[in-house]
């Protein structure tokens, strides 16, 4: 479906775009998908400056193309003197520049808040880079993984007395996308009210370490490290973990007194709720392992189909651990519009994820995902280069 572009909430805004690596391309796809004018700028000789190893389908490349809907697509060598001046014409359109190059080489290609601020006083120039512009790391390359391991989120990542772990998913990349489109978005408001432009210097370490949000606090008050915990629980929460059903696996959630009760009816069990080891959420601290055993043990008797029935219909958390091609045909991801169609640059359809932002009025996508300097003609005056004949 295609949205209205007049109900938008960033029509009529421009971003030019020189990104490289997951988080910067996340981050411009989201502002387009917010209804924003992303011109991706591409490097010369026939690739996307995208890095990500991918499949393809019709001739493009499957990463490129769940990263860049909603954008348009430029082919400018920025070490060129020629195409660094059309680069500057576009810069004079610009709302937002945003980049994720390392510190030192938009200075080197021109488009550093310095150069554009005086071609455009009004640019709002947001940069993203591993460790951000200043301190002893400023100047080093570093990726989502990285930082997993710096953070120490993959110190607590993982089952006890194993292998440090990092997520299933590129989280700060992505989490950065979205904190790079909130804080443009804020710096945009901003210089509506006040003609003030901005410069916001992201980092994926400042994110990763802002999630650690309570855990960080926790030991910050009282030395004590956060520690792994089996079968994916949660630190302080009793029972907040996996439970291996006679079928798969369940995650369930019931810590509170009221929810405890709650579940041992669920288990035909209500005298565990009254049990003095266990009638208290600080009590179930104290004694998780022999309450854990006991659980086990009564989830281990059925599938998991029984346990979400009788938890759901009790009103507690449950949810079988699905995979990926599971959670895609989910009726609820379904209902929510999260698997979408857009067509295909060369003929056809292209799926994907869609955008998380539900605004009312706002459709859905606006663009499809462009192919490698779709739009070099249309925007600054030269053809495209020719991409080399496929084998």
């Amino acid at each position: 479906m295609l949205a209205n572009a007049m109900s938008a909430p960033l029509e009529g805004y421009r971003v030019l775009e020189v990104s490289h690596a997951l988080a910067g391309p996340f981050a411009g796809m989201a502002l387009g998908d917010l209804g924003a004018d992303v011109i991706k700028i591409e490097p010369p000789g026939g690739r996307t400056g995208d890095v990500g190893a991918s499949a393809e389908l019709r001739g493009e490349s499957v990463y490129f193309m769940s990263l860049n809907r909603n954008k348009r697509s430029v082919v400018l060598d920025l070490k060129h003197p020629a195409d660094r001046a059309r680069f500057h014409a576009l810069a004079r359109t610009a709302d937002v520049m945003l980049d994720n190059t390392r510190p030192g080489v938009a200075a080197r290609l021109g488009f550093d808040a310095k150069t554009l601020r005086r071609l455009n006083p009004r640019v709002i120039c947001c940069s993203i880079t591993g460790y951000g512009r200043t301190g002893p790391f400023s100047g080093r390359p570093g990726f989502d993984y990285h930082v997993q391991a710096l953070s120490g989120a993959m110190a607590i990542t993982g089952e006890p007395g194993g292998k440090p772990t990092k997520s299933g998913l590129s989280v700060i990349d992505h989490m950065a996308g979205y904190v790079a489109a909130g804080a443009v978005v804020a710096a945009l408001l901003r210089r509506e009210r006040t003609g003030e432009a901005a410069d916001i210097d992201l980092s994926l370490l400042d994110i990763q370490m802002a999630i650690t949000s309570y855990l960080a606090a926790h030991y910050l008050q009282t030395g004590e490290k956060p520690r792994r915990v089996a079968n994916s629980g949660h630190a302080r929460g009793v029972p907040f973990q996996l439970f291996r059903a006679s079928d798969g696996w369940v995650m369930v959630a019931a810590y509170t007194d009221k929810h405890f009760a709650l579940l041992c009816r669920c288990l035909s069990q209500p005298a565990l709720a009254r049990d003095p080891r266990f009638a208290t959420q600080a009590a179930r601290f104290r004694h998780r392992r022999p309450l854990l055993r006991l659980l086990a043990g009564l989830f281990a008797a059925q599938p998991c189909a029984h346990w979400q029935r009788k938890l759901v219909a009790a009103g507690l958390a449950i949810e079988p651990v699905r995979t990926l091609d599971e959670a895609l045909r989910h009726p609820q991801v379904r209902a929510r519009g999260m698997v979408v169609k857009a067509p295909h640059p060369r003929g056809g359809t292209f799926r994907a994820v869609g955008h998380p932002f539900r605004i009312s009025g706002m459709g859905a996508i606006l663009r499809p995902p462009p192919s490698y300097g779709q739009h070099t003609e249309e925007l600054v005056g030269q053809r495209a280069p020719r991409l080399p004949a496929r084998p």
